[in-house]
């Protein structure tokens, strides 16, 4: 787990989300809120509600962001395929679309963004986390993007 000494979290949150969207967030500072992905036992595997949140959350606020993990073994293991390999092809297609959206907007933010991987970042979670302004990778991080051997 990620040391606490990065940022004292305040007790209200800092934006309303569904909260079983697999994304918390609070307001570290002023100026400052802290994005979890904890999708909890999942690897943080980003399904459609989560990338709806951070989507939200990129709307809804023009404060800096810092995006860590709640899970201990990775930051995010990529793209939830299961669930995506269910829906019918427009589907797939909408969130593909809701995915680089997403992680366009996160890039070209113009408040800083920070991301903390202390564990895996595969495939749409290295997104993310490469997606921001300064990345800080640990003695246990590892990132990769599987899907290029796929094609």
């Amino acid at each position: 787990m990620l040391p606490r000494l990065l940022i004292t979290m305040a007790a209200a949150s800092a934006l309303t989300l569904p909260p079983d969207c697999g994304i918390a967030t609070w307001r570290a500072g002023p100026s400052l809120v802290r994005v979890e992905l904890d999708r909890g036992g999942k690897l943080n595997a980003l399904t459609r509600s989560m990338w709806e949140a951070l989507d939200a959350v990129l709307e809804d606020t023009n404060d800096a962001l810092l995006i860590t993990s709640g899970d201990a073994k990775a930051f995010s293991a990529g793209a939830d395929v299961n669930a995506v390999a269910s829906e019918p092809v427009d589907e797939r297609r909408d969130f593909l679309r809701l995915e680089y959206e997403t992680l366009e907007k996160l890039q070209e933010r113009d408040a800083p963004t920070v991301a903390v991987a202390d564990g895996l970042a595969f495939g749409a979670g290295a997104g993310v986390f490469m997606a921001c302004d300064e990345r800080i990778v640990t003695e246990r991080s590892r990132l990769a993007m599987p899907e290029c051997r796929i094609g």
